[in-house]
Parts: C-alpha cells; structure tokens; sequence
C-alpha cells in the first residue's frame, strides 16, 4: 500500500504538532514538510509531490491560491482546519455523474437548462 503524503501548513505550532502526531500514528501517510505560514501552494506541493495539504482556516470561501492549485493538480486534496482545530472541510476536484434515463430531446433540453453555469464555487466538492 502506498503511503498519502501530507503537507501541513499556515497553523500554529501546538495544532501542527497534534495533526503531525494523528497523521503518523494511524499509518498509511506521513508529512513530508511543514510551514508554519501560507506559502506559495503550487511550489511546494509539486517540491513535496504532497497529496494531501492540511492549512490552518477558518473562511468559508477557498483561497484563490488553492483554487489555482486544485485546477493545476486535480488530483491533490485540500483539509482546511479551523484554527480552533474543531472544525475542518475537504476541497477535491471530481467527476460527478448522474443517470438522465431515456434521452428524448425534452429530457436532454432540461438537463441543459438545470445545469448550473457558469460554475461558481460548485466545481469544489465539499463536505
């Protein structure tokens, strides 16, 4: 099995400590680097090859910088983390797919009509 490489980042020194602690000590991933400020996302999640990126935040709306990382990198994973360390959301890019039935050209008409455009914050899987 091969190991999630995690990249903590932009939290204080005592909520890195304890993610750093969770992360090792339930296998399967590891930290690769720590910074204890935001730095420039892309650079050191390609440097790292980080699959995960754990950032200290507490706004509802994404950073533009990891919005510009998810585009670049789809495959990589965003957890922010409340700095409080109580609340946290995944960021993920993914396909989404759902059965339409018969195609008649009504059906299709109203799947194009209910598709939302242009996508705002609703490209970002969150949970």
């Amino acid at each position: 099995m091969e190991s999630v490489r995690v990249l903590l980042m932009d939290m204080s020194p005592m909520l890195r400590q304890i993610l750093r602690g969770i992360v090792h000590g339930h296998g399967g991933a590891w930290v690769v680097a720590e910074y204890p400020e935001m730095v420039p996302l892309r650079g050191v999640v390609e440097e790292h090859d980080a699959d995960i990126v754990l950032f200290g935040h507490d706004s509802a709306r994404l950073p533009t910088e990891c919005r510009e990382l998810l585009e670049a990198r789809p495959q990589t994973r965003l957890l922010a983390v409340g700095h409080d360390g109580r609340r946290s959301t995944i960021y993920e890019l993914r396909p989404h797919r759902e059965p339409l039935g018969e195609a008649s050209p009504d059906e299709l008409l109203d799947a194009i009509r209910s598709a939302p455009w242009p996508p705002a914050d609703g490209w970002l899987a969150t949970r």
